[in-house]
């Protein structure tokens, strides 16, 4: 039975106690002797009881923690019961409906003082100069908010349901909406927020979830502009700190590394000695990693397209069992691929695959490689499946999964492409429906049904996109796994004969081959332009691999003719020949692209084509 906290249900308890002992709740788990800082008889009972005065009233609340420190009270032959004492501001008896305000808080700290027992009240001290800190760091931060904003902060700081606002929230809406029709230009407003963001005197990390504003603003008015904010002459020092903490931010560095590359290095450098004299570990660490990864990024652009090559390109693995199918991945170290029923490892110490599993399903489609954890699909069993790298079972994730194929996993989301049971749906051959499907542990969730079919999944760090059949031409699709959002049509792949497109993502664009045209295409992951064509290709493009600086093409000018891989800058230009495969093989060659080389998987052998 539970009943409102009193003052008189707490004298009655305390007129019975005849010991009484304070336990420090952190220690009693680890040092129960140490957790004892007080244990006193009836003369010290009345002080402590007085300590403990409660205020009556008041609306009911609940501390979420255990509490600091117990209070347990003793009778002459048996325990009476344990109070829990809570951040020197409220008591809790187990008995009460609601914790009760202590009239009197820090009193109980300052007799343990006065004991030998000072951890409680230097913790207290600390916590209240925290708080006074924060307090004060709040209020600079309120003095420097826009003023069109400042008024209405905090619809902004949270969602509808008092949790920190995310990027798409409704009242963000409305806070863009206001940023927009007040500033002269978006630059203009831009300005202003990286100033308000350099405000923030705590860390980069565990920062108060209130200074997301400006960041989330920032990122929806686009971080193009935030960039030509930061390289003019006369920018401030306050915004240039901005700049620094939102391209160095956890947010922006995982999910946009793109646009952290295109921050030119002379504002790295103007940012460099600002962030220095913060004197944070943690703000310099993250400052001088995001600033790596565009120094990284700007050698890796700079350097030279592949010079051809005459003699054939060295083979790294052979497969003496047939031809490799199923695609090509790696974990940083091995190569995978597929043959028959079979997972083959190439280490590059020999040129012979060592096998990982062994099945009788020949439709194996590798996904990625990933912390030890190889993602596949059996299409003709319906299994989407993993398997440990350093040697397990086949460890199947889904089943039932009709004609699954294209896997992705990446980013904490695991997705394929399969064939569902639509009810009324006229099937053929020619026309099957195709379904968009995530895992969410431990079901499954379709997130769209392409009535005419769909293929080539694949992922980035906000999106799924996929291609769809559309009468005579294919269009490509895309959803947020990041928000709730429906999937939507994002551009013309054109023409899918002879050979269906097949997407291949950068950090800003969606790549594609359009064999009819006999070009490379590619649209901007932004939206806002249509499709271009990246270059032409002499002979019939049949597969091919990107990254955000190159592109390699393997095409073919006749079905009898060898493949040739050939190069061309993301960017654009004039496409060139790098190399020819020698040898035949029905089957389609895959390419994996990584930042040192260029591997083919053609017929039984890999081969290597390397990049400075």
């Amino acid at each position: 039975m539970y009943y409102p906290p009193t003052q008189a249900s707490l004298d009655a308890l305390f007129q019975s106690t005849a010991r009484l002992r304070v336990v420090d709740q952190q220690r009693m788990s680890s040092h129960p002797p140490s957790a004892v800082l007080a244990d006193v008889g009836m003369a010290e009972v009345r002080a402590v009881r007085d300590m403990l005065t409660i205020q009556e009233g008041g609306p009911a609340f609940h501390c979420m923690c255990m509490g600091d420190l117990a209070v347990e009270l003793y009778a002459p032959t048996h325990p009476l019961v344990a109070l829990s004492y809570h951040h020197a501001r409220s008591l809790r008896h187990p008995h009460w409906n609601s914790d009760a305000p202590l009239l009197h808080g820090p009193a109980l700290l300052y007799w343990l003082a006065q004991r030998g027992a000072t951890g409680p009240l230097l913790a207290h001290q600390a916590m209240v100069d925290r708080a006074m800190r924060d307090h004060q760091a709040r209020q600079i931060w309120l003095a420097a908010a826009p003023p069109v904003l400042a008024a209405n902060l905090p619809r902004y700081e949270t969602d509808p349901s008092g949790f920190p606002a995310g990027d798409a929230p409704p009242t963000m809406d409305e806070a863009e909406r206001l940023v927009r029709a007040t500033y002269p230009s978006v630059e203009a407003a831009v300005a202003t927020l990286l100033e308000w963001y350099g405000t923030g005197s705590g860390p980069w990390s565990g920062y108060p979830s209130y200074e997301d504003v400006p960041s989330i603003l920032v990122r929806r008015l686009g971080l193009p502009v935030a960039r030509s904010v930061l390289a003019r002459p006369h920018v401030t020092e306050r915004a240039l700190l901005g700049g620094a903490r939102l391209f160095s931010s956890w947010e922006v560095v995982t999910k946009k590394p793109f646009e952290v590359c295109q921050v030119p290095p002379a504002v790295w450098a103007r940012m460099s000695p600002i962030v220095l004299r913060i004197g944070d570990q943690d703000v310099t660490a993250r400052f001088q990693h995001a600033a790596s990864l565009a120094a990284e990024s700007q050698r890796l652009a700079a350097r030279r397209p592949p010079a051809p090559v005459d003699a054939p390109l060295p083979v790294i693995g052979v497969c003496q069992g047939g031809d490799l199918k199923g695609g090509l991945v790696t974990d940083g170290q091995s190569l995978y691929a597929s043959s028959g029923g079979a997972i083959l490892v190439f280490d590059g110490k020999s040129q012979a695959p060592s096998f990982l599993y062994e099945g009788a399903d020949p439709s194996i489609e590798l996904a990625s490689v990933k912390s030890k954890m190889l993602m596949l699909s059996h299409a003709s069993s319906g299994t989407i499946s993993k398997i440990i790298t350093d040697g397990s079972p086949l460890i199947v994730m889904s089943s039932q999964q009709t004609g699954a194929g294209s896997p992705v996993c990446e980013f904490g989301v695991l997705a394929w492409i399969a064939q569902p049971h639509v009810s009324g749906h006229a099937r053929s051959v020619d026309d099957p429906p195709s379904a968009i499907v995530s895992h969410d542990f431990p079901q499954v969730r379709i997130l769209r049904i392409a009535p005419r079919g769909a293929f080539s999944l694949v992922l980035d760090e906000e999106h799924l996109y996929w291609c769809e059949m559309a009468g005579p031409t294919a269009e490509i699709w895309r959803v947020s796994h990041v928000q709730q959002a429906e999937p939507a049509r994002f551009a013309s792949a054109g023409e899918p004969w002879p050979h269906l497109p097949k997407l291949q993502l950068s950090s800003s664009h969606v790549f594609w081959l359009d064999a009819g045209e006999k070009a490379l295409c590619a649209v901007d992951k932004a939206g806002a332009e249509a499709p271009v064509r990246v270059c032409s290709t002499n002979g019939v493009p049949q597969t091919f691999a990107v990254d955000d600086h190159d592109a390699f093409l393997l095409t073919r000018d006749s079905e009898s003719a060898p493949p040739i891989i050939e190069h061309v800058s993301v960017r654009g230009g004039t496409l060139r020949k790098v190399a020819t495969l020698e040898g035949s093989s029905r089957a389609r060659p895959s390419l994996l692209l990584t930042r040192h080389a260029l591997y083919i998987a053609f017929g039984d052998r890999i081969v290597c084509l390397r990049r400075e």
